[in-house]
């Protein structure tokens, strides 16, 4: 319940772009160039592939990311200038909306609960398979979007 909430909440603050919160983790991810193909994406944002392959099939038709060449037979994208762009637009509106559950919980909450959600995560990993169980990749989730953000920020204000 308290994952639906919270999304629900993040779907809510970035209404005005569009976006719903996983496809604005896409993009951002994305736009870090974290990875080379669905697979890798998949696995990092902790996705099914179908519902991976359903937000980059709806981020693409609404003109925000492109195949990337190159890369052989994996399938990468980038952003579009129009994905760029929305990723400026919805960047604080999330940012609002995570200070808002930062300020409410209070710091040191957060960090705990960001703590244990990550050692939940990779618990549940582990339980999953054994290829997950050794993958050491960063993973994002809607809660920890938190550096994603910032790192985009900082890139925008500093091109300004």
């Amino acid at each position: 319940m308290t994952a639906r909430a919270l999304t629900r909440m993040y779907d809510e603050a970035l209404r005005p772009t569009g976006l719903k919160v996983t496809q604005l983790s896409l993009l951002a991810a994305i736009d870090r160039g974290l990875t080379g193909s669905i697979s890798a994406l998949a696995d990092m944002l902790a996705l099914e592939r179908t519902t991976l392959t359903r937000n980059l099939r709806l981020l693409g038709d609404a003109g925000l990311i492109a195949p990337r060449a190159g890369g052989g037979r994996a399938v990468a994208h980038e952003l579009t200038d129009a994905g760029r762009a929305a990723l400026a637009r919805a960047t604080p509106l999330w940012r609002k909306a995570q200070d808002a559950i930062e300020t409410g919980m209070g710091s040191g909450a957060w960090l705990e609960a960001r703590d244990s959600l990550r050692a939940l995560r990779r618990v549940a990993r582990a339980q999953s398979t054994p290829q997950e169980a050794s993958r050491e990749a960063p993973r994002e989730t809607s809660l920890e979007m938190r550096n994603v953000v910032a790192e985009r920020s900082a890139r925008t204000t500093a091109r300004r």
